[in-house]
């Protein structure tokens, strides 16, 4: 017997400078919902980037699926409002 999954969310996003400290480092962790189709591509997303590539994107790492199980736990910790729904991209 098999199990459904629902995909909640698809995020991409480009990688992008920020000041981290007293350094400017480039990451690719802002990522915001999509609404439609998204290509798959070999080595991600369609408009989806990863700024370090040794770790992130590629052959085996194009897509992360986060299970949704563990939001109630992270919105606890960072002990903010965040979002799984694809509506409002928090």
């Amino acid at each position: 017997m098999s199990e459904q999954t629902d995909l909640v969310s698809v995020n991409v996003g480009l990688p992008k400078r920020v000041q981290f400290k007293a350094d400017s480092v480039r990451t690719g962790i802002f990522k915001k919902p999509v609404s439609g189709q998204v290509s798959l591509m070999q080595t991600n997303l369609e408009e989806d980037g990863q700024a370090d590539l040794s770790a992130h994107g590629g052959l085996d790492k194009a897509v992360y699926a986060y299970p949704l199980e563990h939001h109630d736990y992270w919105r606890d910790v960072l002990e903010k409002r965040i979002s799984a729904s694809p509506r409002n991209g928090d």
